[in-house]
């Protein structure tokens, strides 16, 4: 299969993503941030009828068993929002809409491997080089324009673009693949300059843990990641010694608060489709009522909650809690390899404050990330060739030296 058709999801979220919300900020076209996850259910369609066309009848049948189902259930889901609504009147279906993301995702993520194999951490690493010089140029031109140093603005949400760069980081710098140094050094670079504070966290509690570069290395990159996570304060005009002035801060403790006045809530969840009984911090207000009248709702859901551990706790109960603990175990478990340890700590330490499997650019690549392919070695490639026709050597110009 074409490197090309196997990368794209990749090709989308890091590049096309980015670079079409760019231009649409630039010559002011109203595009909705969501036009990604239209693109995603028409290649899962595409996905359906490739594998139907071109797999064998045992391989067709084990991703339409999966597949097919969700999107008969998205469909219901449309069909009452929009011709049923007056039926379920005091059921609001959108929020279940928010809420089924990170399935479909996973779901897209698995067919899209079984079709067309899974990815190889290099290209990971190409197109965080790729999104890196994105950031880079969004940067200079950013502060050229304002006089003094501004934060870029990516696709929008730079913390998004920043995690998935940490996602490239780790495959470079933890992975086992050989690429140019150069890339990584993009990454890297590309990441600074989001100032994500929370990135810059994990990125330097990665490094230390699982990367396997030299400890100069380790010390120099957490050091001047140190130095942008502060620097975002100041870009920000946001005090150091205070967590009041931050939004997530007050979404932590508004939901703490919900299950402190209902703790029994803490099992099962709170009704998806039904306003939290939560109570709005003034720091919220707009942000909070701004994102309800942009989905025509009133009230709080789930998905005013951006941290991804407290919002699948707000849905899921005592499942999230399950899940928190699997992802501990994992990382502690010695039969896991480095890579997927890292991969899981990003999991840990963006979820306190990113919705990561609920992002529209972000859900796919971590779950594609978590299912990538080991690194193509030279010495396999014939025996690769002959075994899987799917699967093909990294590029000649894909490999070169990447020790720090």
């Amino acid at each position: 299969m074409s490197s090309m058709v196997r990368n794209f999801p990749l090709l989308l979220a890091y590049i096309l993503y980015p670079t079409i919300m760019m231009f649409s900020r630039v010559f002011e076209l109203s595009l909705a941030r969501i036009w990604i996850d239209v693109v995603w259910v028409l290649l899962g369609i595409f996905v359906i009828f490739f594998a139907i066309a071109r797999l064998s009848i045992s391989e067709s049948r084990r991703v339409a068993w999966y597949v097919v189902p969700f999107f008969i259930i998205i469909v219901i889901l449309a069909v009452l929002k929009w011709g049923g609504g007056w039926y379920f009147s005091d059921i609001e279906l959108i929020p279940y809409f928010m809420e089924l993301k990170p399935v479909v995702y996973l779901l897209f993520a698995w067919a899209w491997v079984q079709v067309f194999g899974r990815l190889w951490q290099n290209y990971f690493v190409v197109f965080g080089a790729i999104l890196g010089i994105i950031i880079i140029v969004d940067f200079f031109v950013e502060s050229i324009l304002a006089g003094s140093i501004s934060r870029p603005y990516g696709s929008g949400e730079i913390n998004y673009d920043a995690c998935l760069l940490l996602i490239s980081l780790i495959m470079s710098l933890v992975g086992k693949c050989q690429v140019r140094r150069v890339w990584t050094w993009l990454v890297v670079i590309g990441l600074f300059l989001t100032f994500s504070r929370t990135a810059l966290a994990a990125a330097i509690v990665i490094i230390f843990l699982y990367s396997s570069v030299k400890f100069k290395t380790k010390l120099t990159i957490s050091s001047l990641a140190f130095l942008f996570a502060i620097g975002s304060f100041v870009l920000r005009d946001l005090p150091l010694d205070t967590l009041s002035s931050m939004d997530r801060y007050w979404m932590w403790v508004s939901g703490i608060g919900l299950f402190i006045e209902s703790p029994g809530q803490l099992v099962f969840g709170f009704p998806v489709g039904v306003a939290l009984p939560a109570n709005t911090p003034m720091a919220m207000e707009w942000l909070w009522e701004s994102q309800s009248a942009g989905w025509g709702l009133s009230g709080v859901y789930p998905y005013n909650f951006h941290a991804f551990w407290l919002r699948l706790t707000i849905t899921w109960g005592i499942l999230a809690i399950g899940f928190l603990l699997m992802i501990v175990v994992l990382m502690l478990s010695r039969r896991r390899e480095k890579l997927k340890k890292a991969l899981y700590m990003l999991v840990l330490i963006e979820g306190v404050t990113m919705g990561l499997f609920y992002l529209s650019n972000v859900g796919v690549p971590l779950f594609l990330a978590l299912l990538v392919q080991d690194v193509w070695h030279p010495k396999k490639a014939y025996a690769l060739k002959r075994v899987a026709v799917n699967r093909e050597p990294v590029s000649p110009a894909l490999s070169g030296s990447n020790s720090f």
